[in-house]
């Protein structure tokens, strides 16, 4: 998520400064519902443009609460190797 927020930081912040923080928060709630959608379906190409569309919103929100995304790709790894202890003991 770094390098995509690096990439794209500037137009990041132009989409926020438009349509506004609220606006997008909302957005985001919409582009998630269309991603549940998307991903019941066995549409690939629907179910890329959905998660597309959550991964930018998720961009929005690092950015509107002032996130760090090295912080949130750490607890990922954490997040991922707990689930894999967690598997592994169910074996």
């Amino acid at each position: 998520m770094g390098n995509f927020l690096t990439n794209w930081n500037d137009e990041l912040h132009e989409i926020i400064d438009h349509y506004g923080k609220d606006h997008q928060l909302d957005k985001l709630e919409e582009e998630i519902a269309e991603l549940w959608l998307a991903i019941r379906s066995t549409d690939k190409n629907a179910i890329t443009e959905e998660l597309a569309d959550v991964l930018v919103m998720l961009g929005q929100v690092i950015i509107m609460r002032d996130l760090d995304p090295d912080s949130i790709e750490k607890m990922m790894g954490f997040k991922i190797v707990r689930t894999i202890n967690r598997m592994r003991c169910e074996r």
